[in-house]
């Protein structure tokens, strides 16, 4: 099935919206549909660009704060997990994915916070780097040096 371009935004803040777990974990299945999209389309967070980094922060700090969940697994014999259990394990996984994926910007964190070191010891060698720090970083990334300092929590170890 193929997406036209021109519908593409709207699908994308769609998907966004849908993917948050409200009332339960069912909605794993529209973070792999953002993973798709994206994979089709790499460049459809562009028209929701705030909203797209706003969306990564907040499933990395659900992430984050899902840690070490596992499901209830019984004994040799008992009931597999409930249908809950298995929706919130894929919702993990999925999540995991897409931020794996998107939202993995620790390395050029450490290289714009050693750029900005007052002594201007930072980078060592590297110093020469700052005449084309610009483009780096825009090859890189398009998130805003504001919201790319923030902390972020990591989604997986």
């Amino acid at each position: 099935i193929k997406t036209e371009p021109r519908n593409i935004p709207e699908l994308f803040a769609t998907l966004m919206l849908a993917a948050m777990p409200i009332d339960d974990w069912q909605s794993w299945r529209f973070l792999r549909g953002l993973r798709s999209l994206l994979c089709t389309y790499p460049m459809a967070y562009t028209s929701k660009r705030a909203q797209w980094y706003h969306f990564l922060g907040s499933i990395a700090q659900l992430c984050t704060s899902l840690r070490g969940w596992r499901p209830a697994s019984g004994t040799a014999g008992s009931a597999p997990p409930s249908a809950a259990s298995s929706a919130k394990e894929r919702w993990i996984q999925e999540a995991q994915a897409l931020l794996k994926r998107h939202y993995r910007l620790d390395p050029l964190r450490i290289l714009h916070r050693c750029r900005l070191r007052e002594d201007g010891s930072g980078l060592g060698d590297l110093r020469k780097i700052n005449r084309v720090w610009t483009v780096i970083q825009a090859f890189i990334t398009d998130m805003p040096v504001s919201e790319l300092m923030q902390s972020a929590p990591n989604p997986k170890d």
